[in-house]
């Protein structure tokens, strides 16, 4: 035992002279008190200031001990779900439960035990346990326990596991530098069973309203020769398609598909069932789930001509081959202004005539529009209507006018057969024709021989307006032009597509912006992204943004987003099997509408997809790291193999202990009790 001090030894002498002096002033030669109280009084503080300086100097206690290091003795217990489902499942859990703490409870005289468990993720193992963990990732837990018990004695690591691992690195890998001796106790066996399941599906993420989707799915049969599966497809537990298939071989894999049809708008629950043999010895693999949104969001086009022609029945065609358009043909007259807004784009044929009618509006409500001007067209009003072309002239006869590409053309790609400079000319109307500088130009007009240099064809965004103007009608011709030389419309229909889609589409100009996915596994965090923003549409901070959730049970979960970057990110974390509906609102904007959608969680199938054991992982994390492999439940086994190894004795290491004086709380008590009694003392003499 040895007294340091974080000072000079000389400062000990000035502590007690320091504890005279204050005595001696206040007790000198002018104090009241008797020359013997005075000295009995001196005394006390004399000692209580110089021991409250001396204290002041941090003297400290320096002690040498012996200390018996145990070796650790940490036991790694795989909390996956596939644990559960081996026939040793329910055992194993019992005896994890029930023994696994009195057994390292026995233990503690020779070993300091901890017990871990993992899944996806390493946690302190704890009674009661559940096995139900998605996903195995082995490497990180051999990783973690590597890190945490660095430069300590180690005498084994025990890893109770099936070897199954579907996440992370490859653990044999991580066992090559693992610095203790892993012994092992495998779970199950590597017997392949009778077994139906099914692998992967294959479907639309998107599907529109009306339509079929196609469904492929992949099943696999082991040991089920000579028996008929009946394989269905159900949607909310109601039988949709149903087939049926005979297993030819020991090991069996074969491909279905079903063509469903999209009859409800919204997230759209499906499930995947194989028939449950009596040989089936592990059916919680026979049933998958999947999800199809159905959206009736098809882009509705208006087709509206001045009079009948055979470019509106072209144009039907070749945009009503698109599953994502609806194409509605109508002539001027028949045209409701009030159903304007939900059409996506309105295709004009040799419009306007003389009465513009409804067709100022289209500017106004930012309705994307295309004319196709004809020898019926009035072009004085046409001109009225500010578009990005001006034509200019008399009422001379119309041109017959053919295009060619502009090289420079960003807009779209049109298809690598498509050459108008070879196609029937189109009618034109006459005049001196003024682009405006938006324009993009498609194609230019060439007359006879003659490269005008003057628009044919044209797109532009003016004020927020997508539009499109195409000098000429006769497209029909050039449509049966290009089956002529292709024998398909595929290639004319696909540009013609592509001009349509760039015009329908819309900015997205709301202030407030929510994205997620459509589909979360029941392993995976469930997560949203959101976009707040000004008038202006530069990005807003410092808001607060909240999310509800309600499962199809009617339970509900609310949540806040938090500020991320330029945005706003919210981490729901795991949330149980279920549709979900989602509503997000900025609070404190009544003016700006909640953002609503829906999600839906799907159970993860990976643990339980195949149950074989991996006895060689194990193997080899034992064999490389000097280990063994032993039978479930060998404790005493084990036991005697740990008190063979060297690394299982208790080690006797010396340690130094520091005690600062300061942190005993006897010598305050002693300080004070001093000063307690001169206050006493002086007291009793009457001199307070």
């Amino acid at each position: 035992m040895q007294l340091s001090l974080a000072y000079p030894w000389w400062f000990v002498p000035a502590c007690l002279a320091l504890g005279l002096a204050y005595a001696w002033l206040t007790y000198g030669f002018s104090s009241p008190f008797s020359r013997s109280k005075r000295v009995g009084l001196g005394l006390l503080r004399t000692l209580a200031v110089s021991l409250l300086a001396f204290l002041l100097l941090e003297p400290v206690l320096r002690r040498q001990l012996e200390v018996d290091d145990k070796p650790r003795f940490i036991v790694l217990s795989d909390v996956s779900a596939s644990m559960e489902a081996h026939p040793q499942g329910d055992a194993y859990k019992a005896w994890l439960n029930d023994s696994l703490s009195p057994w390292l409870s026995s233990m503690e005289d020779s070993y300091e035990s901890h017990w871990l468990s993992f899944d996806r993720e390493v946690l302190p193992g704890k009674s009661p346990v559940q096995l139900q963990g998605n996903q195995t990732n082995l490497s990180a837990a051999l990783e973690a326990v590597s890190l945490r018990f660095a430069n300590q004695s180690v005498a084994a690591v025990l890893l109770i596991s099936d070897g199954i691992v579907n996440q992370g690195m490859d653990p044999t890998f991580s066992a090559l530098d693992f610095p203790f001796p892993i012994y092992t106790m495998p779970l199950g066996d590597t017997t392949r069973f009778a077994d139906a399941k099914v692998v992967d599906i294959r479907h639309n993420e998107i599907a529109y309203l009306g339509n079929t989707f196609p469904v492929e799915v992949f099943l696999e049969a082991d040991r089920l020769a000579g028996e008929t599966l009946q394989i269905r497809l159900l949607k909310a537990g109601s039988l949709l398609e149903e087939t049926s298939w005979k297993v030819s071989g020991s090991r069996h894999a074969f491909r279905l598909e079903f063509k469903p049809e999209a009859k409800n708008v919204g997230l759209q629950r499906y499930s995947v069932e194989v028939s449950l043999s009596d040989s089936d010895k592990l059916p919680a693999n026979n049933t998958e789930d999947f999800v199809v949104e159905v959206i009736d969001s098809r882009q509705k086009v208006l087709l509206v001509g001045a009079a009948p022609h055979p470019d509106l029945g072209a144009l039907a065609q070749a945009l009503g081959q698109s599953a994502d358009l609806e194409v509605k043909t109508a002539m001027f007259n028949e045209v409701n202004p009030k159903e304007l807004k939900k059409y996506s784009l309105v295709i004009l044929h040799n419009l306007p005539t003389k009465n513009p009618g409804w067709l100022s509006q289209l500017k106004e409500l930012g309705i994307p529009a295309w004319f196709i001007l004809g020898s019926q067209t009035h072009l004085e009003t046409f001109n009225a209507l500010e578009t990005l072309l001006r034509i200019t002239g008399n009422n001379a006869e119309p041109d017959l006018v053919t295009g060619l590409m502009t090289p420079n053309f960003r807009s779209f790609q049109p298809e690598e057969d498509w050459e108008p400079s070879e196609w029937p000319p189109l009618v034109s109307p006459y005049g001196n024709y003024q682009s405006l500088p938006p324009t993009q130009v498609f194609m230019q007009r060439k007359v006879g021989r003659v490269n005008t240099g003057q628009m044919l064809w044209g797109f532009a965004t003016l004020n927020s307006w997508n539009h499109a103007v195409l000098a000429g009608e006769g497209l029909w011709r050039w449509r049966l032009h290009y089956y002529k030389n292709h024998n398909t419309f595929s290639g004319f229909d696909a540009t013609l597509r592509k001009a349509v889609q760039w015009l329908a589409l819309r900015e997205d100009k709301s202030r407030f912006r929510v994205r997620t996915k459509a589909k979360f596994a029941s392993d995976q965090n469930v997560r949203f992204f959101a976009e707040v923003y000004d008038q202006a549409l530069d990005p807003l901070p410092n808001q607060q943004l909240a999310l509800e959730l309600t499962h199809e049970s009617g339970a509900n979960y609310r949540f806040f987003f938090n500020e991320s970057g330029q945005g706003y990110s919210l981490d729901a974390g795991l949330l149980p099997r279920g549709i979900y509906q989602w509503k997000a609102n900025w609070e404190g904007q009544a003016e700006v509408k909640p953002r609503t959608g829906s999600i839906q969680v799907i159970s993860s199938k990976q643990e339980i997809s195949d149950l074989r054991t991996r006895l060689h992982v194990l193997q080899t994390l034992s064999l490389s790291t000097a280990g063994k492999m032993l039978a479930f439940g060998d404790t005493k086994g084990l036991e005697q193999l740990l008190s063979e190894t060297p690394a299982s004795a208790t080690v006797i290491r010396k340690e130094l202990q520091l005690d600062p004086l300061l942190d005993a709380l006897w010598w305050l008590l002693l300080i004070a009790g001093l000063l307690l009694a001169e206050w006493g003392l002086r007291k009793y003499f009457g001199r307070i």
